[in-house]
């Protein structure tokens, strides 16, 4: 992975971080001439998709323990500390 992002195959990536059973196991930060920032451990990211791809593959273990039995199921009938004001 780290060569297709230096080598220019996996455009617009500017870190990976990879934990594993709590553990930090990699890190690296990527900088690219046209960026203005550069980023760091600091740095705040915007994680839109890579958010969407995280809490799709908690569900999917969720559901592999049987702990969700339903995706169309919504949130804060899930779990007690998800709960809306406005349901």
């Amino acid at each position: 992975m780290d060569d297709g992002i230096t080598g220019g195959t996996l455009a617009n990536v500017d870190s990976i971080v990879v934990v594993r059973h709590g553990v930090l196991v990699y890190e690296r930060y990527y900088a690219y001439p046209e960026q203005k920032i550069r980023f760091d451990a600091t740095t705040r990211h915007r994680g839109h998709s890579m958010t969407q791809s995280v809490v799709s593959l908690l569900v999917g273990i969720a559901m592999e323990r049987g702990l969700i039995e339903d995706v169309y199921v919504r949130l804060f009938f899930i779990s007690s500390e998800c709960r809306s004001p406005y349901a």
